[in-house]
């Protein structure tokens, strides 16, 4: 029997949170009529995670595989590409190390896949689990964390949060094929950006397809007490402003609009002008502080980047171009 589908888990010193994560899995109903997979890919971690992973997977006793690699390079990308080299399985489920699916997710995802062939990406919604009580800022945020309900699954452009997302693998394969290579790589010219999820689903999008979201497909996500800091949650949100003047280039690409005369200075204006509207009109101090955050993120990304968003737009814009030339992904679209 073939493999249908890979979970895909990438750790980072992973030791504390592992074991919900992978009993949940163990735990998983209705899977009976087909062969799954987990591929555990250890991000170069330092507190054996990968004989704490096997050693927690020898106990529980499953009748499917747990594949353990490396992937030396530091970054979640990294990792996930290595997880998807490695994999068997026609669909795949990112699961974060602090993910624990509920019991249906893995059938629910192959049923949802198999229903409709136009369907690239399958999304669920992420429920908190609190290592320490909820801070009152949190549900303002909730979002930024992977939690709750996916606006962004219902505009145009869909924008989805990346855990527990499942994804048809041959859509990936036609991706890299057309030359897919990130833009978002985790931390680089001294900013850790965030967004490497969403830059693929924008990516993904250029082919066309279809983006489910399944509102009543769940899964828990732990958060530690670390995550729940105020101080993380600025950090975050910089991460988050960070990336967004490079997932801002696919939304032009998207509609087919060139950046135009003075697009640096626009956007650079644009920014300042937020900035200052927050200081003047946000009177909760805490959610002026975060929001500030997200904006000193996107400015700092556009002055570090000032001289390559040009290159960076037509790197996309080559990407799309190639997509559309792809004799498979023609074909698929004509049967869609």
């Amino acid at each position: 029997m073939e493999t249908k589908l890979s979970v895909i888990i990438c750790c980072y010193n992973s030791t504390h949170l592992l074991e919900p994560t992978l009993k949940a899995l163990a735990l998983q109903e209705k899977t009976e009529s087909f062969k799954w997979e987990i591929i555990l890919v250890d991000n170069n971690s330092n507190d054996n995670t990968t004989a704490f992973a096997k050693n927690v997977w020898d106990k529980l006793n499953c009748p499917f595989t747990l594949k353990v690699v490396q992937e030396p390079n530091p970054g979640l990308i990294h990792a996930r590409e290595k997880g998807i080299s490695e994999s068997s399985g026609d669909f795949l489920i990112f699961c974060d190390d602090d993910n624990r699916l509920s019991a249906h997710y893995v059938h629910t995802v192959v049923d949802e896949f198999e229903k409709n062939e136009r369907i690239a990406v399958v999304a669920g919604r992420g429920i908190a689990v609190f290592e320490i009580d909820k801070p009152d800022w949190f549900d303002e945020f909730a979002m930024n964390y992977a939690i709750g309900k996916q606006k962004g699954a219902f505009s145009k452009l869909k924008n989805i949060y990346g855990a527990g997302i499942g994804i048809r693998k041959c859509h990936l394969d036609t991706l890299y094929a057309g030359g897919f290579s990130p833009l978002l790589v985790g931390r680089t010219k001294s900013i850790l950006l965030a967004g490497e999820d969403t830059e693929m689903i924008f990516a993904l999008q250029l082919l066309r397809v279809k983006i489910r979201y399944n509102n009543d497909l769940t899964f828990e996500h732990f958060l530690t007490r670390k995550r729940l800091t105020f101080d993380y949650l600025c950090s975050l949100r910089k991460g988050i402003g960070a990336a967004r003047p490079i997932l801002r280039l696919y939304v032009l690409a998207h509609k087919n609009r060139s950046l135009g005369l003075f697009y640096f200075q626009r956007q650079l204006m644009s920014c300042y002008l937020r900035i200052v509207r927050q200081y003047l009109f946000h009177f909760s101090k805490s959610g002026r502080k975060a929001r500030l955050a997200y904006n000193l993120g996107y400015l700092h990304s556009l002055r570090s980047y000032k001289t390559e968003f040009l290159n960076m737009y037509n790197k996309i814009m080559i990407l799309k171009g190639n997509l559309r030339k792809i004799p498979d992904h023609k074909n698929k679209l004509k049967s869609g």
